[in-house]
């Protein structure tokens, strides 16, 4: 998008030189920003991507937002990143302009941060203020600064750069951000794991001859997409997918290492890639996975997007020493709770996660208040594709892509059938230990939450 050239400033610069960068953005990751128009007045932040204000400190792509003879409310949220619960020192920059000279105003900013465990959505006004101050007017770049109060340390957290006035603005009068970073003059230490698992919906119906592997039916059709579906949005080269064999990629997965003295405190999530045979290895699809954080002890807990959550019974001491962590193992289960993982369809002594969580709530229900069926029914009947010559939808149409409701990850979405997805959360149900009261026969309508401490939805 265009936008009018004008001369910005900085405001106040001298940070020391950080030893660890936590999160940096130089604005060309803008599509994984959310823009929020909070008065709803039709003006908001955008995107220049066009290098129209190199020059000044400014250099590519960049955030405006114009006053536009209004009064502002207009936010912008960062991608949500984690800090290291050893970095209780730390600090916030970025760089701001405001047009110059006559008629031009002084334009009124503030940062925030939050925690997204508390406030998941980033309400701005439940956020920790750390800027309040107004741009000022010079023709130099520099760089304004703050710190971040210690008590983020260990969180997950976004930011939030609002925009606002009390008084209307003139056209053209506009805020220009760029060049973000959060950092700490304290070191951390990098800890590796090499973890495995299995997922039940991959390891159902193998490939003949490969029964001790997991389908990678969606990198085959090119369904995995090259950003991550979990919140830290990592990326991968696509070129990753072009691995076959035993370390051939089958789908993300999510990695968290948790407190040692409380295994319902999520200190630090990361994606990962999961390959045919169990291993979980790093984005670049072949190295053990590393975390920058302090050696410890943690538990360690799995997410995958369909399927329930797990995590571990004991803790493990991480450092930079490679730290083996088999979850598939039926014989040496390292789980928490009843029942956490399936045999059911699974290779012989192996264990894998439940599939079918086709509403990502966290548990799995066949017929009942939480079940998955309509989901499930939804994603195939309202498929734009399932419809010939104008006719009705059908129930057994195969509805393609990347999709929670695809229980057996092969691709497709099927209602109903002799591969009905819904089939495999009946199973699933039907074959769960747990599913029995006093002795009796298994329910239809029983409910299996994923066996995390804190229950479902985390």
């Amino acid at each position: 998008m265009k936008k009018m050239t004008f001369l910005f400033v900085i405001l106040i610069t001298n940070l020391s030189i950080s030893q660890t960068d936590v999160w940096t953005s130089n604005s060309e990751d803008y599509a994984n920003w959310i823009f929020e128009d909070v008065d709803n007045d039709g003006n908001d932040w955008q995107v220049d991507v066009d290098g129209n204000n190199d020059g000044f400190g400014f250099n590519g792509t960049v955030f405006f937002s114009d006053a536009n003879n209004k009064t502002p409310n207009n936010l912008l949220k960062s991608p949500t990143f984690n800090i290291s619960p050893s970095l209780t020192v730390l600090n916030f920059e970025m760089r701001i302009g405001n047009a110059i000279g006559a008629p031009f105003t002084l334009e009124r900013y503030a940062v925030y941060i939050y925690d997204t465990n508390l406030n998941p959505t980033g309400i701005y006004t439940s956020a920790t203020e750390i800027i309040n101050t107004t741009a000022n007017q010079t023709s130099s770049s520099e760089i304004i600064t703050a710190s971040i109060p210690s008590s983020f340390a260990g969180k997950n957290v976004g930011l939030i750069i609002r925009h606002y006035n009390n008084i209307g603005g003139t056209f053209g009068n506009l805020l220009l951000i760029d060049d973000f970073k959060v950092s700490s003059p304290m070191n951390i230490s990098s800890i590796v794991l090499s973890a495995k698992v299995l997922l039940q919906g991959a390891a159902i119906n193998p490939n003949s001859g490969e029964e001790n592997l997991m389908r990678d039916d969606l990198r085959i059709a090119n369904y995995i997409p090259t950003t991550s579906p979990y919140v830290d949005n990592l990326t991968c080269d696509p070129n990753v997918f072009n691995t076959v064999g035993n370390d051939a990629i089958v789908d993300w997965i999510l990695v968290s290492l948790r407190d040692k003295n409380d295994n319902t405190n999520i200190l630090f999530s990361k994606s990962a890639l999961l390959q045919r045979d169990g291993d979980i290895v790093d984005s670049d699809g072949v190295s053990e996975l590393s975390f920058q954080a302090s050696n410890d002890d943690y538990y360690v807990s799995i997410n995958h997007r369909n399927h329930l959550a797990i995590v571990s019974s004991n803790t493990f001491s991480l450092s930079e020493t490679n730290t083996q962590i088999d979850f598939t193992d039926a014989n040496n289960q390292i789980t928490f709770g009843t029942n956490a993982q399936t045999s059911f369809g699974m290779p012989t002594n192996t264990l894998g996660l439940w599939a079918g969580d086709a509403n990502g709530d966290g548990r799995l229900n066949y017929l009942g208040a939480l079940s998955e069926t309509p989901i499930i029914r939804d994603q195939v009947l309202n498929d734009p594709n399932n419809s010939v010559f104008g006719a009705p939808p059908v129930a057994n149409f195969p509805s393609l892509g990347y999709n929670l409701t695809d229980s057996n990850m092969n691709g497709s979405t099927i209602y109903s059938g002799a591969n009905s997805d819904v089939l495999n959360i009946r199973n699933n149900i039907f074959n769960n230990p747990s599913n029995s009261v006093f002795g009796g026969p298994p329910t239809a309508t029983y409910i299996f939450t994923q066996q995390l401490p804190e229950g479902a939805n985390n």
